[in-house]
């Protein structure tokens, strides 16, 4: 663990950092200063608070120098994002200390000095780290909304300058709706639910294609009430003709991702865009060239990256799966030479390890993470972005059991071989496979089951933890590596792909845990990590 430093020392650490990426954007690029921020912040406990701290200081002088206080927000995001691991992990200090950042930004949004931009872009950062700002600062940010819309209104001007905002963003976003919803709900996110379908409902009434086709995404707000007022919306631009080609194709495809009390609106709109002659506008079949897959890590995240070539131009697009959750990130990097394209994705196959994985698999995979979505919350608009750049057509949600996903991956092969052969030399997985160098439990459940237990030898914390953490969980290993089986079978590794299948029925089964090398090596990593982050 990180020695800790005082707070003076900390905030000090903190500028000189935030100086040194400040200095790297001003020279137009992100360097080894920015790469290594989330190490530095590491040694910070009150990290996120003082970042808050010094981007208010800064934005309060006389000259701001932006690229510090841009600098600053990144940092803040980085931090916001440690916290987030720290929450996901059940751990009550990453708790505690969110509830702290969230109640000083409601304390500077309430005081009458506050700064909307520097709020904005501060919750912003929440965004990035896929945080909830909370119903308290949510609700101060919509009051000081609604001050400068009041503003704006006595003037005259807001109507026509958020058109013209509007406008310009989608210019500079090169017309690509799935970008500007993306800058726009970052923003948004920190705004009441009211608010957020305001915004909505100008986008659909703008004069800007992009900007119409932009306003669907609102459809994947995580307020469940905002998608079904969002149709009626719809269906009222629909009635009048002005619901598009591609909105229309759009709103097909993604009819069963939502919630279901959003379907009879969607049904509605696209009834209504019929009668007045609409049809879906076509997409021109992309070439995929390269779509590989990563391992599903300890948190059950696996990504998918793909290089996608449209007409003369290349793209590369990814999708974030996790266990338990759906597609949590999606995002496509379009209008690309085939060089940069290649050079981005080898970049990340240098970072970290991946696979061959068949689009027959990934459709599988997809439309499993998306019924998990439609359980619990929406995925990003932008997954309607990377299942178009792959050619992917329509994917319904639809849940795989784990059994089955096994039972795909052994295909032919011969079940008997599930002896102790396999079962053993599973146990040495984790220390010869990449991805599943991070199986291991992390959160407060670990603590639990050792509090007060520091007398034990490391068998003893091994068993304790085998019995009450990890074999509880053990169908969630069994689907990790079920999935894993089945990808392994599309790279042709037929003999690697059955005993990942066989070991997969192994943790699925009913088998006692203690009769489960695999799940002892997981409870063994778990104990080392606890004693490397404990220090």
């Amino acid at each position: 663990m990180p020695p800790r430093m005082d707070r003076a020392a900390q905030r000090a650490a903190l500028l000189k950092l935030g100086s040194a990426v400040a200095d790297e954007m001003r020279a137009g690029h992100n360097g080894e200063t920015a790469g290594a921020v989330g190490d530095a912040l590491a040694a910070m406990p009150q990290a996120t608070l003082e970042i808050v701290g010094l981007i208010g200081r800064e934005a309060r002088r006389r000259r701001p120098d932006a690229h510090l206080v841009a600098a600053l927000a990144f940092m803040c995001g980085q931090a916001l994002e440690t916290l987030r691991y720290g929450v996901e992990r059940q751990d009550p200090d990453a708790s505690a200390m969110l509830d702290a950042v969230r109640g000083r930004l409601v304390r500077e949004a309430r005081s009458d000095q506050a700064d909307p931009a520097v709020l904005m872009l501060l919750t912003k950062q929440f965004a990035v780290a896929k945080l909830d700002i909370g119903e308290e600062l949510r609700g101060a940010m919509g009051d000081m909304l609604d001050e400068q819309s009041d503003e704006a209104a006595e003037d005259g001007t807001g109507d026509l300058d958020m058109e013209r905002h509007l406008v310009e963003l989608a210019h500079e976003l090169g017309d690509d709706a799935f970008a500007i919803h993306g800058e726009l709900a970052e923003t948004a996110s920190s705004f009441p639910v009211d608010h957020r379908l305001a915004m909505a409902s100008f986008m659909l009434a703008s004069e800007s294609d992009p900007v119409r086709d932009a306003a669907l995404g609102w459809l994947f707000d995580p307020e469940p009430g905002v998608a079904p007022a969002l149709c009626q919306s719809l269906s009222e631009e629909a009635a009048v003709g002005r619901l598009g080609g591609t909105t229309l194709r759009r709103l097909v495809a993604v009819r069963n991702w939502l919630p279901a009390a959003a379907r009879p609106g969607v049904d509605a709109a696209v009834r209504a865009a019929r009668r007045k002659g609409a049809e879906p506008t076509p997409l021109s079949p992309p070439v995929v060239e390269d779509l590989r897959i990563s391992g599903f890590d300890g948190s059950g995240a696996a990504s998918v990256f793909a290089l996608v070539r449209t007409g003369k131009r290349h793209a590369v697009a990814s999708v974030l799966f996790k266990l338990g959750h759906g597609v949590r990130d999606a995002w496509v990097h379009r209008n690309m030479t085939r060089t940069d394209a290649r050079a981005q994705l080898d970049r990340v196959a240098g970072e970290i390890d991946l696979v061959p994985v068949s689009p027959a698999t990934l459709r599988l995979l997809l439309a499993h993470m998306l019924s998990l979505n439609v359980e619990g919350v929406p995925p990003p608009f932008g997954a309607l972005d990377a299942v178009e750049a792959l050619g992917l057509g329509t994917v319904n949600p639809e849940a795989a059991r784990p059994e089955d996903v096994v039972a795909s991956a052994l295909g032919e092969a011969d079940g008997e071989a599930e002896d102790a052969d396999v079962l053993a030399d599973a146990a040495s997985w984790p220390a010869r496979y990449g991805f599943m160098g991070s199986w291991f439990e992390d959160d407060a459940a670990v603590d639990e089951a050792l509090l007060g237990r520091k007398g034990l030898s490391k068998v003893r914390r091994v068993d304790l933890v085998l019995d009450r953490v990890v074999a509880p969980r053990r169908r969630r290993w069994g689907e990790m590596l079920a999935w894993m089986a089945l990808i392994t079978a599309d790279a042709d590794a037929r003999e690697e792909a059955t005993r990942f299948a066989l070991a997969a029925a192994a943790l699925l089964g009913e088998r006692p845990a203690a009769e489960v090398p695999l799940l002892r090596a997981i409870a063994d990593g778990t104990v080392e990590a606890r004693r490397l982050r404990r220090g």
